[in-house]
């Protein structure tokens, strides 16, 4: 694994939340990060595990990015990103 290498800029919505869930160990952690809304196709690649630069912050992508719809039109793409829960 190297250094990171920057892919491009996409202009997002931007929806800051905290969320809690459970570790394997069975002990609840709460996370903070956004919920990020691209309109229209990515021009590149978003996956699991990649890091985004939002307001300031290096965060990591968490979730699988999922279609943004509005009922049956696809208006783009929703990523969920999270700050690490070290930091």
């Amino acid at each position: 694994m190297g250094d990171p290498v920057e892919l491009g800029v996409m202009s997002m919505l931007v929806a800051p939340g905290t969320y809690e869930r459970q570790t394997d160990t069975g002990r609840t952690v709460t996370a903070s990060g956004y919920d990020l809304y691209l309109r229209g196709t990515p021009p590149f690649p978003v996956r699991v595990g990649d890091t985004v630069h939002v307001r300031g912050e290096t965060l990591t992508i968490i979730n699988t990015p999922e279609e943004w719809r509005r009922g049956d039109q696809y208006v783009g793409v929703q990523y969920h990103a999270e700050r690490s829960l070290d930091a």
